[in-house]
């Protein structure tokens, strides 16, 4: 009997953590989308750009609000949680050590156990997949407003799906401007490539994937987004 009541006790804790950390990351992630959507419509009306005029709206209340719930969300982090439960008694100090190490074991050995078969000499020799994630990134860029000017005009098929032109050696670095160009680049661009590389390569090998963008239909709030789902099938490969 006692042994079941532990049990059960243990068991307890684990769902109110877990969640507690799903309310947590769904306040956190409501808050983001938030300050980006405040952002794009300050953006798209002019007499907002002024600070005082902007510190009367309701858009400014809005933003103040999000980021307070940011801010106080970066300060709560797991540690903070379970020093909480072992106020209330809920759990022991050696629970709380479990429960960090049962995070960070199973975030560390799980993503290892999946990538294990890819390093990053893999990723350097993958070029016509990385031709494909830049054309795919022209066509459907995730930030599509990109503040440059042109010194001269640039001939691009720009409907066509066509890969290849990444492969020709005329075509430079300076063309793709998937993460933005120049001083202000996107910091994570060669993170994000390393990951887009990395995921579609055990992806593909593993699953056939098929998709029609015929009816995809897109709206813009800071970043580009399928607002019509998205059209795409996955088959396993035999």
């Amino acid at each position: 009997m006692g042994s079941w009541t532990s049990s059960t006790f243990k068991l307890g804790n684990f769902l109110r953590i877990w969640m507690r950390k799903r309310e947590l990351l769904a306040s956190y992630a409501d808050a983001v989308e938030e300050i980006l959507n405040v952002v794009i419509k300050r953006g798209q009306k002019i007499w907002l750009h002024n600070d005082f005029l902007y510190s009367l709206t309701e858009l400014r209340r809005r933003e103040d609000q999000a980021l307070r719930v940011i801010h106080r969300l970066k300060s709560k982090a797991l540690l903070d949680l379970l020093l909480e439960l072992s106020e209330d008694e809920a759990l022991t100090d050696r629970e709380i050590r479990e429960e960090i190490d049962t995070t960070f074991a199973a975030a560390l050995d799980s993503t290892a156990w999946v990538l294990t078969d890819v390093n990053k000499y893999d990723l350097s020799k993958l070029v016509y997949l990385e031709a494909v994630i830049k054309e795919s990134l022209r066509l459907y860029t995730t930030g599509p407003i990109t503040l440059r000017t042109l010194d001269k005009d640039i001939k691009l098929n720009r409907e066509q799906y066509n890969p290849e032109r990444w492969l020709e050696p005329e075509t430079n670095g300076f063309v793709f401007a998937g993460f933005s160009l120049g001083r202000r680049t996107c910091i994570g661009k060669t993170y994000a490539m390393m990951s887009l590389k990395t995921v579609l390569s055990h992806l593909l090998r593993r699953y056939k994937v098929t998709a029609n963008v015929n009816d995809l239909e897109l709206k813009f709030e800071f970043i580009l987004k399928p607002s019509s789902g998205h059209f795409v099938s996955i088959e396993r490969r035999c």
